[in-house]
């Protein structure tokens, strides 16, 4: 699936930053998500460990249908949802090391957002 045009940009940066090949997965008219997997039936084993972990069955029921909807598997799914809250975590010590001027108001954020969206 194509970026929509306002998105060749990102992906040029992503694609010349050296990252893996991403299925580009359109989630709106106007927006895409970079999707990576990192298994073995994309290439990109890495030093997998194999571990046994306990999950709700309702969660390991959506697990399994968005592994199957991505074409990934189950220890993608867990690979991308690490990957995320790494991301997650990164932002929150950047924002930790702006201090108060790292904090926004709701009205700030919705000003933010509404500028985004253009």
């Amino acid at each position: 699936v194509p970026l929509p045009p306002d998105h060749e940009e990102g992906r040029d940066r992503l694609e010349s930053a050296g990252d893996p090949p991403g299925r580009e997965v359109a989630t709106s008219q106007t927006s895409a998500l970079r999707v990576y997997y990192r298994g073995s039936k994309f290439g990109f084993v890495g030093n997998a460990q194999k571990i046994s972990i306990s999950v709700d069955a309702a969660d390991l029921q959506w697990l399994r249908r968005r592994a199957k909807r991505l074409g990934g598997n189950l220890s993608a799914v867990f690979a991308e949802a690490t990957r995320l809250l790494r991301q997650r975590e990164a932002r929150e010590r950047l924002l930790q090391r702006f201090g108060r001027d790292g904090d926004v108001t709701d009205a700030e954020a919705n000003e933010i957002r509404r500028q985004w969206r253009g």
